[in-house]
């Protein structure tokens, strides 16, 4: 197909390539969306997670989907790094030991079938973006062009400027561990503040038997039986 880093391309053809891509039967791909919702629930959560393991977890989702595909024909991945390559290369060889893991800088620019994953990645991210544009958001009106999404797109910058909540801050297109985000919050919006006489390192404060066990939603939530009606 003649893959190239997909930042490297064209859009138009970055797009062709895509297409060449998908509609080949003998590639074999996965898309693994993760949505600005979603990370922002996993870092920002009780149990924090940060960027790089989310994308650690992508990746070996992604690869033990195509793994039950194709079965013993797949024999090498090749990824490129986020975070410490050591430690992430190990991290992948411990999950797929019957597995060659290549793990490089830039692999995007290096191997041709990383370069495939990046144009798909980038394709389905512009797409995504393209679509918030055209069709808006379910019951969420909004104010200009999210651009491409990225932090130093000026378009980008204006829409938070342009669609910030005092209350609520932003839609949930947008990832709230981000640091233009935490800005624009910090300036233009309501300050909260928790108060509560309680501990929440009290292992009997969802319950009152200590040997029971109350569901996961009222523990991370913080909820306690109430003293009175």
């Amino acid at each position: 197909v003649g893959v190239d880093d997909s930042k490297q391309l064209t859009d138009e053809k970055r797009r062709g390539m895509y297409e060449k891509l998908v509609k080949n039967e003998k590639f074999v791909y996965k898309i693994d969306e993760i949505s600005p919702e979603d990370i922002s629930r996993q870092q920002l959560g009780r149990s924090v997670q940060s960027l790089n393991k989310i994308s650690h977890n992508s990746a070996i989702d992604i690869i033990s989907e195509i793994k039950s595909r194709l079965g013993s024909k797949l024999v090498a991945c090749f990824v490129d790094v986020v975070g410490p390559q050591e430690s992430y290369q190990a991290k992948l060889e411990r999950h797929f030991p019957d597995l060659v893991i290549v793990v490089r800088p830039k692999a995007d620019a290096l191997f041709p079938v990383v370069s495939a994953a990046s144009i798909l990645a980038k394709v389905t991210r512009d797409v995504t973006t393209e679509n918030i544009d055209k069709n808006g958001l379910p019951h969420v009106p909004t104010v200009g062009s999210v651009g491409s999404g990225y932090p130093s797109d000026p378009s980008a910058k204006d829409w938070l400027k342009k669609n910030t909540h005092t209350l609520f801050v932003f839609p949930n297109i947008i990832r709230f561990d981000w640091q233009p985000v935490k800005d624009i919050e910090a300036e233009k919006c309501v300050k909260i503040d928790w108060k509560g006489n309680w501990d929440r390192t009290d292992p009997d404060l969802f319950s009152k038997n200590p040997k029971s066990k109350r569901w996961q939603y009222f523990q991370e939530m913080f909820l306690s039986h109430p003293a009175q009606f």
